[in-house]
């Protein structure tokens, strides 16, 4: 009875929001808007009969009629059905009915089995379902696609051999050809990434981050220094954008560092995410931000140099998908200023699932601008830092917040005190070495190198203090010897 009290309260609360839900709007030339989409993960066999431990699928024995059936719209334990897919999209045609351009950063396909009876040729024909759907809903706007871990069958497995038939495939079937300008679709059949124009002096980089995926099968039993060459075009497409003058605005599906929880968990292989963010900070006058998907939650990442000084940032949009961790489907609208080239804002939208399934309330709603939430005057490394040191205060409001929106929905986010120092730690420590010193561990691997040292000299004193008690010992016995036989011979 609680949690449907919870729910009622929550729905007129976000229909209070709907009414003041900003649509973007601005008067100033300078200032643009980008829709970013991710994870959709678009289930086509999902069924409200479905069995959530069989991928909420329509299965082909027939449905267990003792399981309670599944929403409409769908389950937190399930990935989007069409319904959902399609309110998505119509809702963010709302939110952004003439974007200056759309990046969509990959998984467009269900979590499904890698022995589950789903051929990669069903995988092309669902995201070009979702390309000609965006096309038909945005004619003319460019949109800027990226690969996930599920944009391929069996998921989160993708050789790193340059030419790949895949790239070509997923170009010509999926439509994605028709995104990308001549000389960009090269450098995406070798490996999936590619950099393309947007704007004056700013362009925009895609990179495939699933060859550098620690989620990647391929990797565990394939070790290369720079799969299809990504990170060296990637360094070159840096330097090229800093010599022209230009900014770059990133983006990728997998972020760079380490989930939030559970802790030790990392997004890439260690040696690609090291190379990774060291360009972040050897370019970081260059580049815009980053923007990512995969983790299905609302959070960000902060980069420092050498020195400690926060120089970059990136930004985790939550998902479409309901599942992984439970939340509302969520889209995201960016607002940036073309001439100084930096984003300045975001409004995030999300989608009460409980509130369609059981009221048929299928309306999109305002959940936060990121400038009022947290208090911003630009969205800068700087200012995410300054936000992260409120987090570490005792009882932060601010950390509440973010906590209520990582993964929003009706239920709250428990994160007591270790989970508090593992989201701390991953969202401003990217790099190994700063997420071991920042849980500790640095200082405990310090001293317990300094006691197996300490142990070790003891014990070498205690063998040589052995040894020479040993050799005395001897020489008395030696010595005595010597004279009971001089007293026996007398």
């Amino acid at each position: 009875m609680t949690s449907i009290y919870s729910v009622i309260l929550l729905s007129l609360f976000t229909a209070v929001l709907l009414f003041s839900s900003p649509i973007f709007s601005s008067s100033s030339p300078d200032i643009g808007y980008f829709l970013q989409i991710t994870d959709l993960h678009t289930n086509v066999n999902y069924s409200t009969s479905g069995n959530t431990k069989e991928d909420c699928f329509k299965l082909k024995s027939g449905n267990d009629s003792s399981l309670p059936p599944l929403g409409e719209y769908g389950d937190f334990e399930c990935d989007s059905p069409m319904i959902l897919i399609r309110s998505a999209l119509q809702a963010a045609k709302e939110f952004a009915p003439s974007p200056d351009f759309i990046v969509w950063t990959g998984d467009n396909i269900a979590h499904i089995p890698s022995d589950a009876e789903y051929a990669l040729d069903l995988v092309f024909t669902v995201i070009r379902n979702l390309t000609d759907s965006l096309e038909e809903l945005f004619p003319g706007v460019k949109t800027f696609p990226v690969i996930g871990n599920h944009d391929r069958q069996p998921a989160n497995y993708l050789p790193t051999t340059p030419y790949l038939p895949f790239y070509s495939r997923l170009l010509n079937e999926s439509g994605w050809q028709r995104f990308f300008d001549v000389n960009t679709t090269e450098t995406f059949r070798k490996g999936g990434y590619y950099s393309q124009k947007i704007g004056e002096q700013l362009r925009l980089i895609g990179l495939n981050s699933l060859i550098w995926c620690d989620c990647n099968a391929y990797l565990s039993t394939n070790d290369e220094a720079d799969p299809v060459d990504q990170l060296a075009w990637f360094e070159q497409e840096l330097e090229l954008a800093k010599s022209a003058g230009d900014k770059a605005l990133i983006i990728t599906h997998v972020p760079i560092g380490y989930l939030e929880t559970p802790k030790d968990v990392s997004y890439l292989k260690t040696k690609y995410n090291e190379h990774y963010v060291k360009l972040l900070v050897r370019y970081s006058e260059v580049i815009v931000t980053q923007l990512w998907g995969h983790a299905h939650t609302d959070t960000f990442r902060v980069v420092q140099d050498s020195t400690g000084q926060p120089v970059a940032y990136g930004l985790v949009a939550p998902a479409v998908s309901p599942s992984g961790p439970p939340h509302f489907p969520g889209l995201r609208v960016y607002m940036y200023d073309k001439r100084e080239r930096l984003v300045v804002d975001y409004d995030q939208y999300y989608f009460n699932l409980t509130a369609a399934n059981l009221f048929g309330d299928v309306n999109w709603h305002h959940t936060y601008t990121m400038s009022e939430k947290y208090g911003f005057s630009n969205l800068t490394a700087a200012s995410l830092t300054r936000l992260i040191s409120d987090f570490r205060q005792p009882h932060s409001e601010k950390f509440d917040a973010y906590l209520q929106l990582n993964r929003y929905s009706q239920s709250s986010f428990v994160c007591a005190d270790d989970c508090r120092l593992s989201v701390l730690c991953a969202i401003a420590n990217p790099l190994q070495a700063q997420y071991e010193s920042c849980l500790g561990r640095a200082m405990a691997k310090l001293v317990v190198l300094i006691v197996t040292g300490v142990v070790l000299l003891l014990t070498l004193i205690y063998f040589i203090s052995s040894m020479i008690q040993y050799g005395l010992r001897k020489r008395r016995q030696t010595n005595q010897y010597q004279i009971l036989s001089q007293q026996i011979t007398e």
